[in-house]
């Protein structure tokens, strides 16, 4: 199975990719008005609050992309590659 595949003749609307770090989860997202969530899974292990906003979070935010990418990278996922792009756009 590819990703962005049907699933149960289901074609999704909206891609994504996610990487997580020991105590850190990003996602990046095509569409949606919050392309990026972060969430500090120690402290909200329900991931109720999105830190991708908080300037406070802002260089762990930029090293999360930086694994995103890597992995991308790695895995010749040009999606991705093409999300993050986006991202140094705004």
């Amino acid at each position: 199975m590819e990703q962005g595949e049907a699933v149960g003749g289901i074609v999704p609307l909206v891609q994504g990719r996610m990487v997580r770090s020991e105590r850190y989860k990003y996602c990046l997202y095509d569409t949606l008005k919050n392309r990026e969530e972060f969430f500090d899974l120690k402290n909200d292990p329900g991931e109720t609050k999105n830190l991708a906003g908080e300037k406070s979070m802002r260089s762990l935010l930029v090293k999360h992309r930086a694994y995103l990418k890597e992995f991308a990278m790695t895995y010749k996922d040009f999606y991705a590659i093409m999300m993050l792009e986006y991202l140094k756009n705004r």
